[in-house]
């Protein structure tokens, strides 16, 4: 298991309701958690959209997998068609039932919030893993 699927394992249960995000790059989506459990998280006020912690993972997955470190940023793009879509929304949209368009914005502000990725600003909108300090163990 990764360094990084570890650490979003851990602070999964310190997510709380009320807890608020932003979506990267747009400043009139805040969204915050109304529901969480062990295995999914609701979001308002888009529509009441909730995502599996699966998705998470598979994001993290994927980003672990082709080395998308800051010198290897992942492209970034959420189309409704499936196939204009990148990879990694493509991954998100997979690994969550609960809504046909793609998580990944959402998945991403929470991922960011929790010090795993980072995302640009502007687009062509990127994302990569932060590099994580080694934990000493004494």
């Amino acid at each position: 298991m990764s360094q990084y699927r570890e650490k979003f394992l851990s602070l999964w249960p310190q997510l709380q309701i009320g807890q608020s995000f932003w979506i990267v790059d747009d400043i009139t989506k805040e969204f915050w958690l109304v529901d969480l459990d062990d295995l999914t998280i609701k979001i308002r006020p888009q529509n009441n959209i909730k995502v599996a912690k699966q998705a998470f993972i598979d994001v993290i997955d994927y980003l672990v997998a082709h080395n998308h470190y800051q010198e290897l940023p992942c492209d970034i793009k959420i189309d409704e068609v499936y196939e204009r879509s990148s990879a990694i929304a493509n991954v998100a949209r997979d690994a969550n039932p609960y809504m046909k368009e793609s998580p990944l914005n959402y998945i991403l502000a929470i991922l960011k919030a929790l010090g795993i990725v980072d995302v640009t600003g502007v687009r062509p909108n990127m994302t990569w893993l932060i590099k994580q300090e080694e934990t000493e163990v004494l």
